[in-house]
């Protein structure tokens, strides 16, 4: 059932999608960043709710910062699947 494209008419990712990907990682990063090195900091300005896990915190940092490395590794190389192909 499924059709068979062309070699060279396989698109490597949309502009949108590099777009996004770019926005995204570049939240990630920054806000991971922010949790994984000050972690009391990012609780009392983003989680202000008890309680304060700082080990939680850092951990959440280091996921979000590996994400965000991930989306802008796919957007720079434009070829988002084999970077989230990469990762298993």
């Amino acid at each position: 059932m499924s059709e068979e494209i062309p070699a060279g008419r396989i698109r490597r990712g949309s502009r949108t999608a590099r777009v996004i990907a770019l926005v995204t990682g570049v939240s990630y990063f920054v806000a991971g960043a922010w949790a994984f090195m000050v972690p009391a900091s990012f609780s009392s300005s983003v989680a202000a709710f008890p309680p304060y896990n700082q080990h939680l915190v850092h951990d959440v940092g280091a996921f979000q910062v590996g994400l965000g490395l991930a989306l802008l590794l796919g957007a720079v190389t434009h070829d988002l699947q084999r970077v989230g192909e990469q990762g298993r």
